[in-house]
């Protein structure tokens, strides 16, 4: 096993096994498996049951957890510095161990459909999904197109068979080709950083729908339901960068900084001179095939759906100055210490840098993060009209 150390100060580690799939690798026939392989490797090893699993890591005051993401699942648990090496031994059990019993899948398969439904009824989170749904529904079986999650209809298809193939394919011969790798971020007194692994998988293109695909040809999409009192709304857009995906990362936090934060632009046009909503913000990501997705979400009354479009386009496309740009750079700074004193968000950082394929010591490094974003500054203005921000898809959830 590949083990990536980054020691730091602190009484406390994390260890996460990383796998990098996730929902974009799924077909609708399948899809959600990811998501529910996720759940699954809670349910039970060789060596120790569900409950078992839980409590080796919690009666130490430990957290474990995991996520899946659109391109990588990530298994992890925050222990006491002493209790590393027995929380290495469980993560790396769960994963790598699972016995995938048809009882708890049946149990678990109920579980994840009320996730998903509680998703569903919450229109602030569904608002993603009928983007995503809209945007992709060109591309057939994209697995852009359709919730992490999966859908009632295809969670209730999945056989057991299907989830053993899914995991051999994904899980089994990724761990023996590439042998799995463990990021451990010990706390201590030291600093030391271990050289970089790079995660990204070697993935056709095709295979993600690199296509040229069309922008839709309706650029307001809406859904109504009767037991909501507000709109979710969500302006965005899909778009390939041709610029280096490390550049590109950074020139997106660079925007993000200006129009996100009390201070920045949307709150400050939107909210505070407008009064149209409480919440406004910006979110972007970038993929490993240099896919970028970017988009603000807001919650308003129906009414005022064309002054916050408006207002909103206008402070995308505003050109950015040279004082918004060294503001958002020394904001990027403040925050690089905040997310370096937080493990979950150190243990994100490092591993979004190693599957886009780019050395995570350059961004945790707080001398060369400067460097980069300085360089990264100095073209933000040309990232900003390529983005082409005026040309989005809006979606919408309204009252009836």
């Amino acid at each position: 096993m590949r083990i990536l150390t980054v020691k730091k100060p602190g009484n406390s580690s994390l260890v996460a096994v990383i796998v990098p799939v996730g929902s974009r690798t799924e077909t609708n026939r399948i899809k959600g498996v990811s998501h529910f392989i996720e759940h699954l490797c809670f349910k039970g090893t060789q060596t120790r049951t569900a409950r078992e699993i839980a409590l080796a890591i919690e009666q130490y005051g430990g957290i474990i957890n995991a996520y899946t993401g659109t391109e990588v699942t990530c298994y992890w648990a925050v222990v006491g510095n002493r209790y590393l090496t027995h929380a290495k031994k469980v993560i790396v059990d769960m994963v790598t161990n699972s016995t995938f019993p048809i009882r708890e899948i049946n149990k678990e398969r109920e579980v994840v459909i009320q996730e998903l439904k509680m998703y569903q009824d919450d229109p602030s989170s569904y608002v993603y999904d009928l983007f995503n749904k809209t945007f992709f529904q060109q591309i057939p079986n994209s697995g852009l197109a359709q919730s992490t999650i999966g859908t009632e209809f295809s969670l209730r298809s999945l056989s057991r068979r299907d989830i053993l193939q899914y995991y051999r394919e994904h899980y089994q011969e990724y761990l023996h080709r590439a042998e799995p790798t463990l990021l451990v971020i010990q706390g201590g007194q030291s600093v030391q950083y271990d050289a970089p692994i790079l995660l990204t998988p070697e993935r056709p293109l095709e295979e993600f729908g690199h296509v040229n695909f069309q922008f839709p040809t309706t650029q307001f999409v809406t859904e109504s339901r009767a037991d909501i009192s507000q709109t979710a709304l969500l302006l965005g857009k899909y778009q390939y960068t041709e610029s280096e995906i490390l550049t590109t990362a950074l020139q997106l936090e660079l925007l993000s900084a200006i129009f996100n934060t009390m201070s920045g632009r949307l709150f400050t046009t939107v909210r505070e001179k407008n009064n149209l909503v409480y919440r406004v913000q910006f979110t972007s990501e970038i993929f490993t095939d240099g896919l970028i997705y970017w988009g603000v979400g807001l919650g308003l009354d129906s009414d005022k759906i064309p002054k916050a479009r408006q207002l909103i386009n206008q402070e995308l496309t505003r050109p950015v100055t040279d004082t918004e740009i060294k503001t958002a750079v020394q904001h990027l700074l403040g925050r690089h210490a905040l997310t370096y004193d937080n493990l979950s968000s150190l243990s994100q950082t490092i591993v979004g840098a190693t599957l886009l394929g780019y050395d995570y010591r350059q961004v945790i490094d707080c001398q060369s993060y400067k460097q980069l974003l300085g360089e990264a500054s100095k073209t933000v203005k040309q990232f900003q009209k390529d983005m082409n921000f005026q040309n989005n898809l809006t979606v919408g959830v309204l009252p009836k």
